[in-house]
């Protein structure tokens, strides 16, 4: 535990740089994951929501007020799906954008919750290690 947390920011980077490839990689090309449903919605955008969930926990990890950081995750969210618009094999889609920002508004809350029932910690400043 104490690897990840001296190395927070590296995987953090990781992360993001991931989920930039998965958004500029012509993957789902067959339209696959768009017959795919997941609690009624399509499977594409549960992958969107899953994928953006984890912005909660770096923002914890790396001592952030989780509410100030929705913003960034936002326009993440946000710059991530106008990036499709120059990539020719990747469409911009409105719905995908949605389902990024409940990504990050679920994580938020969800990892909210979770600190506030487990521990008690305040969700306005994060515990210090």
């Amino acid at each position: 535990m104490n690897y990840i947390i001296r190395n927070i920011h590296t995987i953090f980077l990781l992360y993001f740089f991931a989920i930039i490839l998965l958004i500029t990689l012509p993957i789902n090309k067959s339209g696959s994951l768009n017959n795919i449903t997941v609690v009624h919605l399509r499977g594409d955008y549960f992958f969107h929501i899953l994928t953006f969930i984890p912005w909660a926990f770096f923002g914890f990890m790396m001592n952030k007020n989780l509410w100030r950081w929705m913003i960034p995750g936002l326009l993440f969210a946000f710059g991530a799906e106008l990036l499709q618009l120059i990539v020719p094999w990747r469409r911009f889609n409105i719905n995908d954008l949605i389902a990024n920002g409940a990504g990050i508004v679920l994580g938020i809350l969800i990892f909210s919750v979770f600190i506030y029932m487990r521990k008690g910690i305040s969700l306005t400043r994060p515990k210090q290690y």
